[in-house]
């Protein structure tokens, strides 16, 4: 089974530049981001990235929703599964990528489900002493990432933070594709 594989886009160049004007349109500055996980406005978001909505489409799937994930403490880095979620994404960096290792782990509990979550999206927690590392990568490129398996984001000392990514949850009739797109 494969955690994680790094993607080839079509115009990415074109797609990277659509999506960091659009982060800059929505949130400014990358220090101004100190927030864990915060969904875009999805409609204004793909209006302001065609060429990333063309791209995805090439790709043979439709993207559905954008996520802004940002590691702005190297304490965020509970042990989770993301709830209610399809199983796979692609998570595209921004800023800082070489700061964190995300890594995949094998738990020997079923963890618990966690609501306090600051942005109201619950997901279920692991007790890390219960948990061993089976998969790591540095997410430097488009990545699609399993996230129904435990996995968390680890900061790595001396690198600056904050890292700033953008998850793409694509549709639910594209999940056989997303699983190609895992390899």
């Amino acid at each position: 089974m494969n955690y994680f594989n790094h993607i080839s886009i079509p115009n990415f160049d074109q797609c990277d530049q659509e999506i960091k004007a659009a982060f800059k349109h929505f949130h400014g500055d990358y220090s101004n981001v100190d927030i864990f996980w915060k969904f875009s406005n999805d409609q204004e978001f793909f209006q302001r990235c065609p060429t990333l909505v063309a791209s995805f489409k090439q790709l043979g799937v439709t993207v559905q929703n954008a996520f802004l994930i940002t590691v702005y403490d190297a304490k965020l880095n509970d042990i989770h599964t993301d709830y209610g979620s399809l199983p796979i994404r692609v998570n595209w960096p921004l800023h800082n990528a070489h700061s964190i290792v995300t890594r995949w782990y094998q738990a020997s509990n079923q963890g618990r489900l966690w609501t306090d979550n600051p942005n109201g999206a619950p997901y279920t927690i692991f007790d890390p002493t219960h948990c061993e590392v089976i998969a790591e990568c540095v997410i430097d490129r488009p990545t699609a990432i399993r996230v129904d398996v435990p996995h968390n984001t680890n900061a790595i000392p001396g690198m600056p933070l904050p890292r700033v990514a953008y998850s793409f949850n694509l549709t639910y009739q594209d999940r056989d594709r997303m699983a190609e797109l895992l390899g």
